[in-house]
């Protein structure tokens, strides 16, 4: 489909769960692209329960880490080394 488009897709499987593989997702889309103009992260997970009691505390702790750590890992990155070396270099 995105060929079709006659554009391409940067395909980088990592876990989501350590949040310390984002520094290298980062650079790999940088080292190929250059630039970074959008984040999406459509990445989740959820566990439901019907019954609180039920609720799995490792899956909570799961969900937590890729729902919200990764995303704050993956801006962090960004930030640090991208868009503030970019501010600079357009002063």
């Amino acid at each position: 489909m995105i060929e079709k488009e006659k554009s391409e897709c940067l395909l980088i499987p990592f876990d989501l769960k350590n949040f310390r593989n984002c520094k290298e997702v980062v650079d790999k889309h940088m080292e190929k692209y250059g630039r970074l103009d959008c984040l999406v992260n459509n990445a989740s997970k959820q566990h439901e329960e019907k019954n609180f009691e039920d609720i799995d505390l490792d899956n909570v702790e799961t969900s937590f880490q890729v729902n919200v750590i990764q995303v704050i890992g993956l801006l962090a990155i960004i930030s640090r080394q991208y868009i503030y070396s970019c501010i600079r270099c357009t002063r």
